[in-house]
């Protein structure tokens, strides 16, 4: 049953936001020729109108694509949970033969892969701005550089822990804040909102505050911040499942 919850959750999804990850492909491979066609031309293309004027339009349309990849990302995680639980949809939803945390942990796992894949099709799309320009001498330079650009492997394998046990966090931390704000009768999303600016104040206080103290230790700064992340995403989760399980107020 936990299958078909995720598979609901992916057929929701418009194609207007897989054609965004192509489309930034398609514009970054344009971009990366425009470069790399630059650098073998002559410099005085630098001063003419159409160079400016098509570098400007190729790099806006990216940053734009980038913007509305995040953007709309997030719009879907919030979109999906909210109207799924405590819209109209939620009598629905709450009668299906799966508990709470199936139901959660559905929703969760469809956020963290639309969001992989968004970082995927990001990533993707900087490589293929980058490709055109890369020679034997760059990449010869880097991996004699490697060890200059990466960290330990034991501090290395607490940041990766670290991002991700923040991240899924983050996205329970909006579920939470969502669950909080249809605990009222009215001015539920402006409420969910307050909710969450409240908890991410209170957290980057709390942080900010804590990490004055072991600021200059940077391997106990990462298995502290890892333990703190990991409280964070315990008290938003069974936050969350307990206002669903026992106190949901649909409308």
């Amino acid at each position: 049953m936990f299958g078909k919850l995720l598979k609901y959750e992916f057929k929701f999804v418009g194609k207007w936001y897989f054609a965004l990850y192509i489309l930034s492909l398609i514009i970054s491979i344009m971009l990366g020729v425009w470069i790399k066609g630059v650098g073998l031309l002559n410099n005085r293309i630098y001063d003419s109108v159409y160079f400016s004027l098509g570098a400007f339009l190729l790099i806006m349309s990216i940053m734009f694509i980038f913007a509305g990849i995040l953007l709309s990302t997030l719009i879907i995680i919030i979109r999906q949970f909210y109207k799924n639980l405590f819209s109209r949809e939620g009598y629905l939803t709450l009668t299906l033969p799966v508990s709470t945390h199936q139901i959660i942990l559905s929703k969760l796992t469809a956020a963290i892969i639309w969001s992989i894949m968004s970082g995927l099709a990001i990533c993707f799309s900087i490589f293929f701005i980058l490709l055109p320009s890369i020679n034997q001498e760059s990449i010869r330079y880097f991996l004699e550089n490697a060890k200059l650009y990466f960290p330990p492997i034991d501090s290395a394998l607490l940041l990766l822990s670290w991002t991700v046990v923040s991240f899924i966090a983050r996205i329970l931390m909006i579920y939470f804040a969502i669950a909080i704000g249809q605990l009222f009768d009215n001015y539920r999303i402006l409420l969910s909102f307050v909710a969450y600016c409240i908890l991410a104040i209170l957290i980057g206080t709390f942080s900010s505050y804590f990490n004055l103290f072991i600021s200059d230790q940077w391997h106990l700064h990462l298995i502290l911040n890892n333990i703190l992340s990991a409280v964070q995403l315990v008290v938003f989760y069974f936050g969350s499942y307990a206002i669903i399980k026992y106190k949901i107020n649909l409308q």
